[in-house]
């Protein structure tokens, strides 16, 4: 009997102190773990306000969305997931697959859903894919003032980013051995070359190009005065016309690739 009281106690002594250690000593790293698989923060952009024009009439608003995400570790058969969400997404399964096979806690599937498509997307009543509300941009005049009002992209962040510039000094058009000035009300044929860049464009994203008759500090000054920039002062207005019509269909030039 002793025997047996002893083991017990030691074994009594044995438990109650694992105990100990876990809550006692290892309790701040197993409630950060616990609070890691139960908790999930989801950044949600802010509302913008709406920007009208005089009369009222809205020129850029917010509209609420849906979203798709996933919970990876929720998703037992991520294959038979993605193929399921690629069919009324319209996305490629192996797309969505390598989005599902993340290591992440949340992910993103896609952003900015149609009402369609967020239907759809509900109606396949995944465990661990689900939709969470956004606001997306809505301009109901499509690019009227758009300097003025500005664009948002995909994260509702009103930024613009450079990826590229180039420059083209038209009085060296044929060449810098054959300086030629232009002459006004005449329309020239201008082709700008671009160096290779290369960027990923989110749905949501918008491809925004500026024309302009200098570029000053990137490249040298121009004063359009047809006179040598280095050695002169005075400026003159230079108006600058685009035009885009049947006759003179002035394009951009690009690659795309899927991914």
């Amino acid at each position: 009997m002793l025997i047996v009281a002893g083991v017990a106690l030691l074994w009594a002594t044995a438990i109650f102190g694992r105990l100990g250690y876990l809550q006692l000593y290892r309790h701040r790293d197993y409630l950060l773990r616990a609070q890691h698989q139960q908790q999930r923060v989801i950044e949600i952009s802010p509302k913008r306000g709406a920007i009208y024009d005089r009369n009222m009439h809205a020129l850029a608003m917010s509209i609420k969305v849906d979203s798709a995400f996933a919970i990876p570790n929720e998703i037992k058969d991520k294959a038979l997931a993605a193929q399921l969400l690629s069919g009324v997404l319209g996305l490629p399964a192996d797309l969505v697959e390598s989005r599902l096979d993340s290591s992440q806690n949340f992910v993103w599937i896609e952003r900015k859903l149609t009402p369609e498509k967020s239907e759809a997307v509900t109606a396949l009543n995944l465990k661990g894919v689900y939709t969470q509300a956004e606001n997306k941009r809505f301009y109901p005049k499509a690019d009227l003032a758009s300097h003025v009002v500005g664009f948002v992209d995909v994260d509702e962040k009103g930024r613009a980013i450079n990826l590229h510039d180039s420059i083209l000094r038209l009085r060296y058009r044929k060449g810098v051995a054959s300086p030629e000035s232009m002459i006004p009300n005449h329309v020239y044929r201008i082709e700008i070359s671009g160096l290779s860049t290369g960027n990923y464009f989110a749905p949501g994203h918008r491809l925004r190009i500026e024309l302009a008759g200098s570029n000053f500090p990137n490249y040298e000054r121009n004063l359009h005065t047809g006179g040598h920039n280095y050695d002169e002062s005075a400026t003159r207005p230079a108006r600058i016309d685009i035009l885009h019509d049947a006759q003179h269909p002035s394009f951009v030039e690009f690659t795309t690739m899927t991914r």
